[in-house]
């Protein structure tokens, strides 16, 4: 996958993400949530792409 098209798939995962923290806090933590939650995460993980937590992770234990 090219870099341009990482980047624009990144952009939407974070969109999704805003999203879900704030349903998150409308909501509480419910099974809708958890199931978007586990969405997003799959199609990072699928992509290749990691969320700014786990890159910050990274940087902490490095």
């Amino acid at each position: 996958m090219n870099f341009i098209l990482k980047k624009i798939y990144n952009i939407y995962l974070n969109q999704k993400q805003r999203q879900v923290s704030n349903l998150y806090k409308s909501e509480g933590l419910t099974d809708r949530v958890l199931e978007k939650q586990a969405r997003i995460n799959e199609k990072r993980h699928e992509l290749d792409l990691p969320d700014r937590y786990e890159m910050q992770y990274k940087r902490f234990v490095q």
